[in-house]
């Protein structure tokens, strides 16, 4: 059953990306991960290999019915392939005697009956026929290959949940980049506010002679410091969004926009229900598929038999049709396969082992990989605390600077040194969220 929350989820992503396709300006995160499934080119001809993988497993089904086959032959000659006449008959008797009297006769009544002296054969004709095979026992190689080609699909939808997984995963990262992108170039606006503030009071302050020249260059300073910064963070985020929306298939826009609400400071758990990872499964199916091509390459040097049946009909003479049918069965035994047979029923046993080792190996790196994602999780929450506590310190650093500055005991300068501080800290905090949200998203993933 889904929860309540699940529900709300689907129907906020449905109307996101109602709205997405509907002015193509503003994105959220579920939208984006929506169009991304549907859009994504990876994700469609991962797709389309399962649809592949699918043909290949009905081909494989076919070779469990009889294999029909029907021919046909016709033919009209100029001349007749076979020709006869009387006299090729009187020459063909031995006796002299029996020869002339043949000849007589023919000539006294054959000649005055007008019979032809010539008999032509086979000038034009018709033959047509079926034949139908039933494979009875094949080695075994029609059952094996229709388990590989099962195999096949079954593999087919499993790198296709990776290559979604994949896709989603990259997806997000792309959008947390541009919301931590859009989160700095926030952050630097507020620099430029203060700059302003800082450059009218001290406009004010030098036309009553209270200070110098010197203060406004080092706020100018500062100024070119931070727009280089904006120029650097409004490039990134074009290219980001871009890439974006390369991913989720949708063409780019300049008014774009992200919605940033909650996406960071909302609490991401990892789910705790059980998940096989689909790579898992591809590496235990790569060893199968090799255990039966073992098996196929067996059944090739072993006895075959099918049973038949054929139908002829043929019109070789003038209003004379013939027709016939017969019934058969086949054995083939090969008989000096077995030596090459051998050789490839051992190379296929090193095919399987190796799948074996690489499954065993890949398997230990998976569980690595699960421990490291955890790991990172359990650091990037570290890192969120100590990060948070910096901005405070930066914060109080900055409130105090500004009174003393104010007051006239400190300098612009230690006052712009406090808030540039305060700016990085609160670009590592927001860093430092990005990286947890990706952290257990990788979690969640390989565990």
């Amino acid at each position: 059953m889904i929860d309540m929350n699940s529900k709300i989820r689907y129907i906020l992503a449905v109307f996101c990306l109602i709205a997405c396709i509907v002015n193509g300006q503003t994105l959220s995160l579920d939208s984006c991960l929506s169009l991304a499934k549907k859009n994504n080119p990876q994700v469609r001809n991962a797709q389309l290999e399962i649809e592949k993988a699918q043909q290949v497993r009905y081909q494989a089904l076919t070779k469990f019915f009889p294999n029909i086959s029907a021919q046909a032959f016709a033919f009209h000659a100029l001349n007749p392939l076979i020709e006869i006449g009387a006299q090729d008959l009187i020459n063909s008797v031995q006796n002299e005697q029996v020869r002339t009297d043949l000849n007589q006769i023919y000539q006294d009544y054959g000649q005055n009956a007008d019979l032809e002296k010539m008999f032509g054969f086979f000038q034009y004709g018709v033959t047509a026929g079926a034949t139908a095979i039933q494979p009875i026992f094949m080695g075994g190689q029609i059952v094996n290959g229709n388990r590989l080609a099962k195999l096949g699909v079954d593999a087919a939808k499993l790198q296709s949940e990776i290559t979604q997984r994949d896709v989603i995963l990259d997806v997000e990262q792309l959008y947390l980049m541009i919301i931590g992108l859009e989160a700095k170039r926030s952050t630097l606006l507020s620099v430029n506010e203060l700059l302003d503030t800082l450059t009218n009071n001290l406009k004010s302050a030098i036309a009553a002679g209270l200070t110098t020249q010197n203060d406004i260059l080092k706020i100018e300073l500062k100024r070119g410091e931070t727009e280089s910064q904006q120029l650097q963070l409004e490039n990134g985020i074009s290219l980001a969004k871009q890439a974006l929306c390369t991913r989720i298939g949708i063409p780019f826009s300049d008014s774009l926009q992200i919605i940033t609400k909650d996406v960071l400071t909302e609490n991401y758990t990892v789910s705790g229900a059980d998940y096989a990872r689909p790579e898992k499964e591809l590496l235990e199916l790569n060893v199968q598929a090799s255990e039966i091509k073992k098996k196929m390459t067996i059944g090739q040097a072993l006895p075959q038999i099918a049973l038949g049946g054929s139908y002829a009909y043929n019109r070789m003479f003038k209003d004379k049709n013939q027709h016939n049918g017969l019934l058969f069965a086949t054995l083939k035994v090969p008989l000096t396969n077995w030596w090459e047979t051998g050789h490839k029923i051992k190379e296929h046993s090193i095919s399987t082992e190796q799948a074996q080792n690489n499954r065993d190996y890949l398997t230990e790196q998976m569980e690595l990989q699960t421990l490291q994602a955890e790991q990172e999780v359990m650091v990037a929450e570290k890192q969120i605390q100590i990060n948070e506590k910096v901005v405070e310190n930066g914060k109080e650093n900055y409130r105090i600077a500004k009174i003393n500055y104010d007051a006239g005991m400190v300098s612009i300068s230690e006052l712009l040194e406090a808030r540039t501080l305060l700016m990085k800290a609160e670009n590592d905090l927001t860093d430092a969220k990005i990286q947890l949200r990706l952290a257990s998203r990788k979690a969640e993933i390989y565990r």
